[in-house]
């Protein structure tokens, strides 16, 4: 028994040329024959798709039998005229349950919503969330999906991936997955995530420490601790007169970067010359002060202070007098961190009332950033 898959129009039009023409059987026409029904459904899948595109479920379901019997993301695109990126998301959709796709079929899923139920971690969560989204009373966006389905999850672009790295996460037997359809990478071991994480930045604490600092402390958020330097004394670094030469190189580049764009190796020359411009903290800063560590947005390591305990203090040690009564001197007078905070905020609001009062100053300045 012999079924024809394709090629009826075109032997049509043969025979029409050879009629017009008058040939009889002298022309040979070449035909491919398989008695192999896998290879039949691709050449009919083909076929079809050439004269009018299948249905998505149909598709990913042809693209799923080919797969199976060993074709390959790249020939089967070949077969069917598509990239290899357009198959590999078919793939990864015929790899959903029977009833996803044939609520693919019957157009109570779109496409979208098909592609949000692969990220699903199990089949339960996925069958789940597809009785949500067939049997809800309004239109349930892929986002939502995806959302409902991520559970204790983040993204690769995560502050804690970024600062110890995915290779990393990955090699400690962390799981990571990539949403084709989105061309997300998101980190699904939470738990270990942040196991890494903590190590990670006690590692930094201990590296900072062996410096000489009395206590380095570590924290979670990406940004300096809040108030945790209420009642500290802030250090300040000793600054250091920079040789002649060198001074008068960082007076050229800082009037240059004035007026044009900088290359990088003038912005590292520029930022290695002004931070040997701020001086270095004395021993006896180092040993009796600390400062926090903590990672901020973009993966790198931070550091807030530091700051001095004021009993630390080696100014407020206890002196001898003659007499032999013991006194202690008076406590610093060093402003807050807070207080400073506080009087930086109230300058900058004084600037701006009287901003504010003089808009002739503010078109001179604007004009002179302009030009």
């Amino acid at each position: 028994m012999l079924g024809i898959v394709a090629g009826g129009r075109r032997l049509r039009a043969l025979q029409l040329l050879a009629e017009r023409d008058g040939r009889t059987g002298d022309t040979m026409i070449p035909v491919r024959i398989t008695d192999d029904a896998d290879t039949a459904r691709l050449w009919a899948s083909a076929e079809n798709t050439a004269r009018q595109s299948l249905h998505p479920a149909d598709e990913v379901r042809a693209y799923g039998r080919m797969a199976k019997v060993g074709a390959d993301p790249a020939a089967i695109a070949r077969a069917f005229a598509v990239t290899t990126r357009h198959v590999q998301q078919r793939l990864k959709l015929s790899a959903l349950p029977d009833a996803a796709l044939q609520s693919l079929r019957d157009d109570k899923l779109t496409l979208d919503q098909a592609g949000a139920l692969t990220t699903a971690r199990t089949e339960d969560a996925l069958l789940a969330e597809l009785r949500r989204v067939t049997t809800s009373t309004w239109m349930v966006n892929a986002d939502t999906i995806r959302h409902n389905l991520r559970g204790q999850s983040t993204t690769a672009d995560d502050r804690r991936i970024k600062f110890i790295g995915l290779p990393a996460y990955i090699a400690a037997g962390g799981d990571a997955t990539t949403d084709l359809f989105t061309d997300e990478a998101r980190v699904q071991d939470i738990e270990l995530l942040d196991k890494l994480f903590a190590e990670a930045l006690a590692r930094e604490c201990e590296t900072m420490k062996a410096v000489g600092w009395k206590w380095v402390k570590p924290h979670d958020e990406s940004s300096p601790p809040y108030n945790a330097s209420d009642k500290l004394l802030r250090i300040h670094r000793i600054p250091v007169d920079l040789p002649e030469a060198d001074a008068d190189e960082l007076d050229a580049l800082l009037t240059r970067g004035e007026q044009e764009e900088l290359g990088d190796v003038e912005l590292r020359r520029l930022e290695e010359l002004e931070t040997r411009a701020l001086g270095e903290y004395s021993d006896e800063d180092i040993e009796t002060s600390g400062l926090w560590t903590y990672v901020d947005h973009h993966g790198q390591i931070k550091t807030h202070g530091p700051y001095r305990d004021p009993a630390d203090d080696p100014s407020r040690a206890a002196h001898d007098t003659e007499d032999g009564a013991t006194t202690i001197p008076p406590e610093s007078r060093a402003l807050s961190a807070s207080l400073t905070e506080d009087l930086a905020r109230i300058r900058l609001a004084a600037l701006q009332d009287r901003a504010a009062d003089q808009p002739e100053l503010m078109l001179d300045l604007l004009a002179y950033q302009l030009t």
